[in-house]
């Protein structure tokens, strides 16, 4: 299965800064989700060693779902860089790695506290967005081509009822050219959309828009998202890795998301291994 964004869907993240796509997952592929985070969370030695991290088990498989993989080919990377890998044309498509990297993982599970202040910070103050980033973080478009070089993808593995917790967006942010004021970096700021949508929904954000998490209201779900951090090939910004165990039980295809950093020239940094990976 390939995927490729719509013109619908590249005006709306280049606008916004993000990108909802509902129900990508089947019911079976959320339930077997679902059951592998709570034991991951709660009953870990039930699972084999290598699985008890958020990037193995049942988890593996988002990490180059088609999905991801046919928006991150689009937003992630900017005319001319490394795509798909740089090797031979004529090479099979499982030969090639990956053009980006994941760089970050966490698992966000909230549960509504009837008990919580209203004045109690939120498990996410808005950060990001206006003209206090980073480089890395830059958002441009080139000749008709997005670049989003560091974006988040997060799996809404509950229901998320609007306005009850889902993350927060500052829409157009990611292109502000003046400084937030801080009446707008609290999450009660009118400027803020957010969403609601049904179980097994993927959203893409620009980490160059402001965006936060607040208190998680529906007393019927949790929260429970993955969030998962891409870079390019050839970039880093956290650090750490999942265990090397973890890694080798994914295709070798996946596990080129884990490999190393550094793009030499007439070199090749294609495939992961115990001696060239991110940490």
């Amino acid at each position: 299965m390939t995927y490729s964004m719509t013109d619908e869907q590249r005006f709306t993240f280049d606008l916004k800064g993000w990108l909802m796509i509902p129900s990508v997952l089947q019911p079976d592929e959320i339930r077997e989700i679902k059951e592998f985070l709570d034991a991951l969370e709660f009953n870990p030695e039930t699972l084999p060693e290598r699985d008890r991290h958020v990037c193995g088990g049942a988890c593996s498989q988002l990490l180059d779902h088609p999905v991801v993989v046919g928006v991150l080919n689009e937003i992630i990377l900017s005319p001319g860089s490394l795509r798909d890998g740089d090797v031979p044309a004529d090479a099979g498509d499982e030969a090639k790695p990956y053009g980006f990297r994941c760089d970050g993982w966490h698992l966000a599970r909230r549960t509504y506290d009837p008990n919580r202040s209203a004045s109690d910070a939120p498990p996410s103050p808005p950060h990001n967005g206006g003209v206090e980033m980073y480089p890395t973080h830059s958002f441009n478009v080139f000749n008709g081509r997005i670049s989003s070089p560091v974006t988040r993808v997060v799996w809404e593995v509950n229901p998320v009822k609007k306005w009850m917790g889902g993350t927060l967006f500052m829409s157009g942010s990611h292109k502000s050219n003046f400084t937030i004021p801080p009446e707008h970096r609290q999450t009660d700021s009118p400027l803020y959309e957010t969403y609601g949508c049904p179980a097994g929904t993927v959203l893409f954000f620009s980490e160059s828009v402001c965006h936060g998490g607040p208190h998680w209201l529906d007393p019927e779900h949790d929260r429970m998202a993955l969030f998962f951090h891409y870079m390019h090939a050839s970039s880093k910004w956290h650090y750490g890795a999942p265990p090397h165990e973890t890694v080798m039980a994914m295709p070798p295809k996946r596990r080129s998301l884990f490999r190393g950093v550094w793009m030499g020239v007439g070199q090749t940094n294609d495939e992961y291994s115990k001696e060239n990976r991110a940490i």
